[in-house]
């Protein structure tokens, strides 16, 4: 409902349409450790 005075009304999703202005090259890989965490955030997995 576009326009709608209801305050609990909320967007749950949004869906982009179309096609990409230039095509995205593969960013390859970020490292294991960049991803991965051990416990908490600030403790990088060590394999």
């Amino acid at each position: 409902m576009i326009g709608s005075d209801d305050p609990d009304l909320a967007i749950a999703v949004i869906v982009p349409i179309g096609y990409e202005a230039e095509s995205r090259g593969n960013p390859g890989r970020l490292p294991f450790e960049y991803n991965v965490f051990v416990d908490r955030l600030d403790n990088p997995y060590r394999g």
